[in-house]
């Protein structure tokens, strides 16, 4: 399970959402129960990273799966190729 220093360090935004509730007119008065805002961070965490592709176009959703191909590609040539590979420039300065 993820925690709270991985999510604010990955997506801070997630954080800054859920401790925001706080910081309102209506909320502020009230004390922040910090059980309870980890429980509504990890939950918006999880929403948040989820791909908001409900509303998508077909443009949009073939971009998105080639970006995830070319990623997938990467990620096998990383592990194929050893680190001189890995280390070597095209240019020498």
């Amino acid at each position: 399970m993820i925690t709270i220093k991985e999510i604010n360090e990955k997506s801070p935004l997630t954080v800054a959402l859920a401790t925001s509730a706080w910081q309102k007119e209506k909320t502020s008065h009230i004390e922040m129960d910090t059980v309870l805002c980890e429980e509504f961070i990890k939950i918006l965490y999880e929403e948040i990273k989820k791909p908001n592709l409900g509303n998508a176009t077909t443009l949009e959703l073939i971009e998105e799966l080639d970006a995830r191909i070319q990623l997938a590609h990467a990620t096998r040539l990383k592990k194929e190729l050893s680190s001189e590979q890995l280390a070597y420039k095209t240019t020498d300065y």
